[in-house]
């Protein structure tokens, strides 16, 4: 296993999620920009764009997918693949066809728009205007009455723990959920692997679970390996939410095919699975069991397959 392969695709996801400001653009390739507007004009092609923080207008041609994230989208021009929105307004003007799986957004679709899709919709509105029309399945979960049921009154110190907790644990799912979604390919090696390797996924992820803190410790009392614990704490962080999104894949799958579902959206089947884990951690003692079992089996299986860098045939060795 090639370990230098594995760390660089590590840092060069660090690099593009968590740097604030960043902008990344590539022509004819992806757009990945934060806290920066994003203006695809006509007869621009791009094969995905990724959007944190900006206002987003398209007027050209996107192959993949689009994901905008506190953020206001305007599509005019072609979509092939995916819409996600988390805590954002999209306006479409155009038919498209794909999927689109909004939290908390609000998404308005234009008299005549067609979108050959499903729609997940979590705590969203969805609004069509005349004779626009959804020829997938339209899945909402309401969260208002969800939030609206939990009332703590001033700036308690359990009030904040809770926040902190709640707010951690919606961007973990978020970032694991763009893995799914934006590593469509590598997933998908990953997937074959663990189902060939579970035993040996298991054993290496539960070493990595076991020495972790340890080796935070040695680095600690090291005094000079102290500033290698930060990038250490990143690391694990990529390894947990890679694996973590092949897992939630591969038990969505499953419940969809239980309900004989037809379609063959790649993140409807991801967004189950994560909630599915969630509600897992839910469930004292048992549910806790399950899920750190889950951690650590997708330990092992994002560091085996390098992010699923490494090939089918020569992961299933």
């Amino acid at each position: 296993m090639s370990t230098k392969k594995s760390f660089l695709i590590v840092f060069v996801l660090i690099f593009i999620l968590l740097i604030p400001g960043m902008a990344w653009a590539q022509g004819g390739g992806a757009i990945i920009r934060i806290g920066q507007d994003i203006t695809i004009s006509e007869g621009e092609v791009y094969d995905a764009i990724i959007g944190i923080g900006n206002n987003v207008n398209i007027s050209g041609t996107i192959n993949g997918a689009i994901v905008i994230v506190g953020g206001d989208l305007e599509i005019e021009g072609s979509i092939g693949d995916a819409l996600v929105l988390v805590g954002s307004d999209a306006h479409l003007k155009s038919s498209f066809r794909g999927d689109v799986v909004a939290v908390g957004s609000k998404v308005i679709l234009a008299p005549g728009v067609i979108v050959n899709g499903d729609i997940v919709s979590v705590g969203s509105q969805i609004l069509k205007g005349e004779n626009a029309l959804i020829t997938g399945d339209q899945v909402e979960v309401n969260a208002n009455n969800i939030i609206s049921s939990f009332h703590i009154w001033g700036p308690t110190f359990l009030a904040i723990i809770l926040g902190l907790i709640l707010l951690a644990s919606l961007i973990f799912a978020l970032l694991t959920f763009l893995a799914g979604a934006l590593f469509p390919t590598g997933i998908e090696r990953s997937k074959t692997y663990l189902r060939n390797n579970l035993g040996q996924c298991f054993l290496v992820g539960l070493i990595l679970f076991i020495f972790f803190l340890p080796l935070n410790f040695i680095l600690l009392i090291t005094l000079i390996g102290i500033p290698l614990i930060p990038m250490l704490w990143l690391i694990y962080g990529v390894l947990a939410i890679w694996g973590i999104s092949v897992l939630a894949n591969i038990i969505g799958s499953k419940i969809l095919n239980a309900f004989n579902y037809q379609g063959n959206s790649h993140l409807l089947p991801l967004f189950i699975g994560i909630l599915i884990f969630y509600l897992l951690a839910l469930i004292p003692i048992l549910g806790w069991l399950i899920i750190l079992i889950i951690k650590i089996i997708a330990l092992g299986t994002a560091l085996l397959t390098q992010l699923g860098l490494r090939k089918i045939d020569e992961a299933t060795d």
